[in-house]
């Protein structure tokens, strides 16, 4: 704070009521704010590790300063308080309230859901404090317009070894004209997009607050349908649909975007079928956020690099042992047992899955001879080094896991359609399954 004499006392009445639950305020500290204005220029502010900027209206209380701020990369909405007061900002909570009344001492505190993100000076003067907005946020500012509003935080005090609680106090008088201002006031959703790269298995999510919400959603998705690598492909806020296209035989996919849904599905659909030697992809799918009045905005598209033969496979491995449990099959002793476990990463062959390059059996026997096998005959010798790395490997991790077993052999299975291989990891034909992590 300024250190007039007026000021001063002043921060001496608020500093020292901070930790209560509810205080009144003074009215000189009403008169002591300035109203919500449009400010010039960009207003810029560090989110969960990245930069916000953007259009933005603010009110100061002498040296501290409310900005709500629109962030020109994502369209969303953001509160940044920059705090100059003396007070040592801590990294550990934050949160910000408005009051559901015109009087403090008789009105509670309404809290935003909206995370913070706390940077505390170095000097120990204060900091900035920006919170991404989520659309039940901006509702709340808009029902309690006129009302105090604060940011409460901890604080560590000088000469103290623990953490206190403190708050500090804006007007929010004219706080829903400068969402207004901004293009705030109008609710926007997000949506997001999740494949995985070497099949296509895809995950959606839309009408969200937040765009972590809407790339956490699609990723559950997507690994809900059976995708163990999925990568967040498309982000979207404002009244958008997307289209997804694939095909489960290439594993090739394309998606498409826009406010009418038929023609994101066209978009999807061509850029599938380019990838797909100009074939029809067979699988569809679409979905659209809630109608709203805001621009479609792209947060995030990564480049889509599926191609037909595109070079990645599934794997499954096996290890064939002595049968160390004695089963029998009808009364007669089989001859051995399978260990089988899904390779983790899928092998990256050129033109993998394409004609005489859709399996490879290369036995690992015992002695450390690689057996030839036709079926891997097409395969350079340098891919088939690789795999016997793999092979080698998996043999110790088999027999580790059941050390009574005496490996006879150890094979790889391959294809680019993960159901030509997993059939391998059904239990009831005498094997057994384990996991592994490469």
């Amino acid at each position: 704070m300024k250190s007039s004499n007026r000021r001063a006392a002043f921060a001496s009445l608020v500093l020292s009521c901070l930790a209560a639950s509810h205080f009144a305020v003074p009215a000189a500290y009403a008169a002591n704010a300035e109203p919500w204005t449009m400010r010039s220029g960009s207003d810029n502010g560090r989110f969960e590790g990245k930069t916000v900027s953007g259009r933005h209206a603010s009110t100061k209380v002498d040296d501290d300063v409310l900005s709500v701020i629109k962030d020109e990369a994502t369209g969303g909405g953001f509160l940044r308080f920059e705090l100059n007061s003396n007070a040592r900002l801590s990294e550990q909570y934050s949160y910000v309230f408005i009051y559901d009344g015109p009087k403090t001492s008789s009105s509670k505190r309404v809290r935003l859901r909206a995370p913070a993100t706390i940077t505390p000076d170095p000097d120990g003067t204060g900091g900035t404090i920006v919170l991404g907005l989520t659309a039940s946020d901006i509702a709340t500012l808009q029902s309690y317009d006129g009302n105090i509003m604060g940011v409460a935080y901890a604080v560590q005090e000088p000469g103290r070894s623990g953490l206190s609680d403190k708050s500090f106090l804006f007007l929010g008088k004219g706080i829903a004209a400068a969402l207004a201002d901004l293009g705030l006031d109008k609710p926007i959703k997000y949506a997001a997009l999740a494949v995985q790269n070497s099949d296509g298995t895809f995950g959606y999510s839309f009408d969200h607050e937040t765009r972590e919400q809407a790339v956490a959603k699609a990723s559950n998705e997507c690994q809900q349908h059976g995708g163990d690598n999925c990568d967040t492909k498309l982000v979207l806020s404002g009244p958008a649909c997307i289209a997804y296209h694939s095909d489960p035989d290439s594993n090739v996919y394309g998606w498409g975007f826009s406010t009418d849904q038929g023609a994101a599905t066209s978009r999807a659909s061509e850029e599938c079928t380019k990838r797909n030697d100009n074939k029809v992809c067979r699988s569809t799918s679409w979905s659209c956020n809630t109608r709203m009045e805001a621009p479609v905005n792209v947060v995030f598209e990564a480049p889509n690099n599926s191609k037909a033969g595109g070079g990645v496979c599934h794997a499954v491995l096996s290890t064939y042992c002595n049968n160390f449990e004695n089963i029998r099959n009808n009364g007669t002793l089989i001859n051995g047992i399978y260990i089988n476990a899904a390779l983790k990463q899928p092998l990256d062959f050129e033109g993998c899955g394409t004609a005489g390059r859709s399996s490879l059996l290369l036995d690992y026997k015992r002695g450390g001879q690689m057996r030839k096998s036709e079926y891997g005959a097409g395969f350079t010798a340098n891919e088939k080094a690789e795999v016997r790395k793999i092979l080698e490997r998996y043999r110790d991790v088999a027999t580790s896991a059941y050390p009574a077993c005496r490996p006879n052999s150890v094979k790889i299975d391959v294809s680019e359609r993960k159901e030509s291989v997993t059939w391998n990891l059904d239990k009831k034909y005498y094997k057994k399954i384990i996991d592994i992590d490469f």
